[in-house]
């Protein structure tokens, strides 16, 4: 049977709003990590025109927009993991006496297995944009540039000052 701990209410209310203060730092994190993505991106726009016009197709290039933010969460993930264990001890030893556990704390599959797929959200959510710039850029027009670093279009910085904004 599955074994349920009723949490005083006090309890409750202070892990959900820790949970909700995680949450919050998580997708300010996303947020800035695609702003970042962003905008390299958009210095990256001729060698994805080139690729295109080479014969590269719409999936090539999202996959290379994506793979640089999935390095970047397998990364953070790992060094997450680590840092979580070495400071599963000093936490065991934090938490107020009046926290009802229904386990000691311990690193288990199921919390890896949760920080390897929120690690996986979180890159492809921050790989997205920059996939669709990549496969909405018209190569043409991006090849004709005289400059290979030409800057970021009008749209591009709308996208990003949005970014900013909503966090």
């Amino acid at each position: 049977g599955v074994q349920t701990c009723a949490l005083p209410i006090s309890s409750r209310n202070s892990l959900l709003m820790l949970l909700a203060a995680v949450a919050t730092v998580l997708l300010i994190g996303c947020v800035n990590i695609t702003n970042l993505l962003l905008a390299r991106a958009a210095g990256r726009e001729h060698e994805a025109a080139v690729r295109s016009a080479m014969g590269a197709n719409p999936a090539q290039l999202v996959r290379s927009a994506v793979a640089e933010p999935l390095l970047l969460s397998a990364a953070g993930c790992l060094l997450g993991l680590l840092l979580a264990t070495l400071a599963l001890p000093l936490l065991a030893h934090a938490l107020p006496s009046t926290l009802p556990l229904l386990h000691p704390l311990r690193m288990d599959a199921p919390l890896v297995l949760f920080a390897v797929g929120a690690s996986l959200v979180c890159a492809l959510l921050c790989g997205l944009l920059p996939a669709i710039r990549f496969v909405r850029n018209h190569p043409q027009e991006a090849l004709r540039s005289e400059s290979r670093t030409a800057s970021e279009s009008a749209g591009g910085k709308q996208v990003r000052r949005a970014l900013v904004i909503g966090e």
